[in-house]
């Protein structure tokens, strides 16, 4: 099995004995939200994660394939890219201070 097949068959598990999972409970017509083109769209889809049972599992697989697009565990493509990744807004950097 890959690695997502599994990731997708531990939430389906999850979502089977009564535990939150998100992207598995909504609408299927809103599954999009998890990897909509729209940045607004995903980081609602974020948001809706932080309640997810699976969420330390699906963040690791997201973090282990960085390129493939969407939401995984509370990450966007943009924050599981190592080279793109935000930096908070309260942290301060160099340029900031001169």
């Amino acid at each position: 099995m890959s690695a997502r097949t599994d990731l997708l068959a531990y939430l389906a598990d999850l979502r089977a004995s009564g535990r939150a999972v998100p992207c598995q409970q909504v609408d299927p017509s809103d599954r999009g939200l998890w990897t909509s083109d729209d940045p607004e769209e995903r980081a609602f889809a974020a948001r809706l994660c932080t309640g997810c049972s699976g969420v330390r599992a699906c963040a690791e697989y997201g973090r282990a394939h960085p390129r493939e697009h969407g939401v995984y565990g509370g990450l966007t493509t943009t924050d599981r890219a190592p080279h793109r990744r935000r930096r908070p807004q309260n942290e301060m950097t160099k340029e900031d201070v001169a």
